[in-house]
């Protein structure tokens, strides 16, 4: 009788706590799903046509938008890796702060994995490999050979400028996980 009912209370003791583990899980869920909406920054989202801009309508519609007096003519736009528009895995792209308290309304995000995961969830995954070699001019910038540096996005552009000072706001930001 004693060993079916410490049976019992064990088995009775896992069942609750199995129980408090999934509600813990919906909730952590449903908070996440809450704060999503609208509470991150949106990377290449279809909510906004930016985010279908050829990286020449990037440069000139997004970056140098509200300084095109300034910049003159845009020409030769590159971007590196150059991939297709409506790929998942493309490495830059429109982003918008949404509601957040980003510093910049919206802009260009140039990343070494997928842009796309860098926002639009609260868990982001923002690994992702592109295939890529690194940049010639980084690589002897820094004294390094370019074979051993992976997965860099670049925009390159020309442009003549129309007065004697432009300007760019920028921010660079890297994890550690």
């Amino acid at each position: 009788m004693k060993k079916s009912l410490l049976f019992f209370f064990f088995w009775f003791f896992i069942s609750i706590n199995a129980q408090r583990n999934v509600e813990a899980t919906k909730l952590l869920e449903h908070r996440i799903l809450n704060q999503k909406a609208g509470a991150f920054i949106d990377v290449n989202t279809s909510n906004y046509p930016e985010s279908n801009f050829t990286v020449e309508d990037l440069v000139k519609k997004v970056l140098i938008k509200g300084q095109s007096s300034c910049a003159g003519s845009v020409f030769n736009v590159k971007v590196s890796p150059n991939v297709s528009l409506t790929d998942p895995k493309r490495s830059y792209g429109y982003f918008n702060k949404g509601t957040t308290n980003f510093p910049f309304d919206e802009g260009i995000m140039l990343m070494t994995g997928f842009a796309r995961n860098a926002g639009n969830s609260p868990i982001g995954n923002l690994n992702g490999v592109l295939s890529s070699n690194g940049d010639i001019d980084l690589a002897e910038a820094i004294g390094l050979d370019n074979r051993n540096l992976f997965d860099a996005t670049y925009i390159e552009f020309d442009f003549i400028p129309a007065n004697a000072q432009l300007t760019f706001s920028y921010l660079f930001a890297s994890l550690n996980m």
